[in-house]
């Protein structure tokens, strides 16, 4: 496991550098914040199945899950934007928070919100338009089609927003 990430994807496997030399770059605290090998493990990016908030992971944090109708590129401000490698930061740091220092879902998606949004601005594109280009995608609960999900995904956000419409609807779909 020589700090590759693996993203699953419908065509095959494709292998990608890890993203500890980026976190090298965003700054001190959060490399203190993820001092473990977590960040080192393989991890699959799976996206065949209907995932509610647009991403999320299983229990044991090896896979991150991405909604099968989410493009891995976006335009935004006229660029084509690579979305994926984003998202993925943000589930993995998110995941991270919750499970190592035992944040509720609301705190570790605040913080991974805030690296993520970092990131996208360190690559040249507004968070704000980042955001905007995303919200499309984003299912809300409301409006959502919940029909195939994994076994193994993590319901602590769900259980933490306190959705209970939605988490009915997941637990059927399983």
């Amino acid at each position: 496991m020589s700090g590759k990430i693996r993203f699953k994807e419908n065509l095959g496997e494709t292998a990608y550098e890890s993203e500890c030399e980026l976190l090298m770059e965003l700054g001190p605290s959060l490399i203190r914040c993820l001092t473990t090998q977590a960040l080192h493990d393989l991890v699959l990016v799976n996206n065949e199945y209907d995932i509610p908030y647009l991403a999320g992971y299983s229990v044991d944090g090896q896979t991150i899950y991405m909604d099968r109708r989410l493009p891995n590129k976006l335009k935004i401000d006229g660029q084509n934007v690579e979305i994926q490698a984003y998202i993925l930061f943000h589930e993995r740091i998110e995941k991270l928070l919750i499970d190592l220092y035992h944040m509720d879902y609301q705190q570790a998606h605040k913080h991974a919100t805030h690296w993520e949004n970092s990131l996208v601005a360190m690559s040249g594109v507004s968070p704000r338009s980042y955001e905007q280009a995303l919200l499309p995608y984003i299912r809300g609960a409301a409006h959502e089609s919940v029909q195939r999900v994994p076994a193994d995904l993590d319901l602590t956000p769900y259980v933490d927003e306190n959705d209970k419409t939605l988490l009915r609807r997941i637990m059927r779909a399983n």
